[in-house]
């Protein structure tokens, strides 16, 4: 540990993110007195991540001291950030199961049968400077008491192959860019949040733009059709 320590930890390499007020140049200094002479042997090289198939598998995993069981799901899919279906695919998650407040796995599994105590989905999009990673992923994730499991399972899938194979309404459609673009907006009040936003920028080589791009692309999406794409590859645990 000692040895990784010495070979691998520095600040050769990085970025610093300040948002609020500040003085820039008693922060400059202060910044090269405690990290300009931290080098490390070993030069940094980003780690390449790109998808990879996996088989479908169905597992039960044994927890006689919970109370509760947990379902998971998870798909692997070759999606990036820059891709020109990601805005969809982030809108189509927030209307199935991504939703804060709403969405079609909370609707019908929570409110309406009330199988679950939580229920949700996301879609993840990889990242990189050469925007050449590719290692996405879907997932679906619900808390439910053991017995309901198998009730849980069967709405999650009726609901996956519904969205798959007819798409979403109109009004859904504009209820989930309006909340997304609403959210978007109001997490750039806070001076952390775009410090991080401003800091990630800094690596990949981006500016502000990109974000406003994205928030254009959120706006221009129109009712989103079926690509009707297999929903059979899941993995369960409970």
């Amino acid at each position: 540990m000692v040895a990784f320590h010495r070979d691998f930890y520095g600040t050769a390499q990085g970025e610093i993110a300040i948002v609020g007020d500040f003085d820039a140049d008693a922060v400059r200094t202060q910044l090269q007195e405690l990290f300009a002479g931290w080098k490390t042997p070993r030069a940094y090289a980003p780690i390449s991540t790109h998808y990879t198939a996996v088989a479908p598998v169905n597992e039960r995993l044994p927890a006689p001291d919970k109370p509760n069981a947990v379902f998971m799901a998870r798909h692997n899919v070759a999606l990036r950030v820059i891709d020109a279906d990601y805005p969809a695919l982030v809108v189509a998650n927030r209307i199935f199961g991504g939703g804060a407040l709403k969405s079609r796995l909370g609707d019908r599994i929570r409110q309406k049968e009330g199988l679950s105590y939580g229920v949700g989905s996301s879609i993840d999009a990889d990242d990189s400077i050469a925007g050449t990673d590719d290692a996405g992923d879907f997932s679906i994730q619900a808390i439910a008491a053991p017995q309901n499991m198998a009730k849980v399972e069967a709405a999650v899938r009726e609901e996956l192959a519904r969205l798959v194979a007819d798409g979403v309404t109109a009004a859904e459609l504009q209820d989930a860019v309006s909340g997304l673009l609403t959210e978007r907006e109001q997490s750039r009040a806070n001076d952390g949040k775009v410090a991080g936003m401003l800091q990630d920028q800094l690596f990949f080589g981006r500016t502000m733009q990109f974000t406003a791009d994205l928030d254009a692309k959120y706006r221009a999406l129109t009712q989103i059709r079926s690509t009707r794409r297999s929903a059979s590859t899941w993995t369960r645990r409970s």
